[in-house]
């Protein structure tokens, strides 16, 4: 199985553009042959890489076949929309459920949306949830704060041992996995 994703960060400006980007790219280097048929039939034509090319190049039409056709069954993974200027998230999304509903005949294509639940997104796909699901992780917040505070000490107390010359003390290990629980819940503490 065909799996393309990409993992959104603030630190860069991800746009619709630059994730079909991404998975045209991921897509060529999965299926190779796929190389030539893409240049003839859209960069030849369509010099500039524009969404909507990016699109076609993806789903395809009915006479042109795109690359996800061609790998079936695929699955996208997007994480960390939330991270996105807001500006962005509704169309990433829009374009996201548009390649997944252009696949929907053959159903070859499936589309995984991980994100912290935030009212623009949640309208985007809150429409869609009927056709597929939604699992809200934040019903399950004190379970996951623990389960990502047990692996941080058992990380970090591996490296105390390993590290001795760190001097990793039981009480920095124990500060060190607080801070990130909060940042893995998107909090982002400072000081001074």
């Amino acid at each position: 199985m065909t799996t393309v994703y990409y993992f959104c960060s603030h630190l860069q400006a991800d746009t619709s553009s630059r994730i079909l980007k991404s998975f045209v790219l991921q897509l060529v280097n999965a299926n190779p042959d796929m190389a030539a048929v893409i240049h003839t039939d859209y960069v030849q034509i369509h010099r500039e890489p524009s969404v909507k090319v990016l699109k076609l190049m993806l789903s395809g039409t009915t006479e042109k076949p795109g690359l996800l056709s061609g790998v079936s069954p695929c699955r996208i993974i997007i994480d960390g929309i939330d991270e996105c200027g807001s500006q962005e998230q509704k169309p990433i999304l829009q374009d996201l459920l548009q390649l997944v509903s252009a696949s929907a005949p053959s159903n070859n294509c499936k589309l995984l949306v991980c994100s912290r639940d935030l009212p623009e997104i949640s309208r985007v796909l809150k429409n869609k949830a009927r056709a597929g699901g939604t699992v809200l992780l934040s019903e399950e917040k004190d379970s996951i704060n623990q389960t990502i505070h047990r692996l941080a000490r058992s990380r970090l107390s591996e490296l105390a041992s390993e590290r001795e010359t760190w001097q990793l003390t039981d009480e920095l290990v124990s500060e060190l996995c607080k801070l990130i629980v909060e940042k893995a819940d998107g909090k982002c503490p400072v000081h001074s």
